[in-house]
């Protein structure tokens, strides 16, 4: 049986890895666009670019943390359900 302070961990792993993960690909889309600058000599993908990744990447980090709260609802709910069982 699943504690909740299990349940707590594992969310706060999750939580931190897919901000890590999502922070990665902010730092790459604007260390591309800077080489990409400092290479040409000018703009080739426009910083309206950077901006929709950076964008997108704070989205989808918002849709994960959505996601885990609901995995940690589901799994208190299992861990109640089994509390119960187990008491009768």
């Amino acid at each position: 049986m699943i504690s909740r302070l299990e349940i707590a961990k594992d969310s706060a792993e999750q939580a931190v890895t897919s901000g890590v993960g999502r922070v990665g690909n902010i730092h790459g889309l604007i260390a591309g666009y800077a080489k990409q600058w400092f290479r040409r000599g000018g703009e080739r993908t426009t910083i309206y670019g950077v901006v929709e990744g950076v964008t997108r990447e704070v989205g989808g980090l918002g849709t994960d943390l959505f996601e885990i709260a609901e995995a940690a609802r589901r799994a208190e709910r299992d861990r109640r359900r089994d509390d119960t069982v187990d008491d009768a």
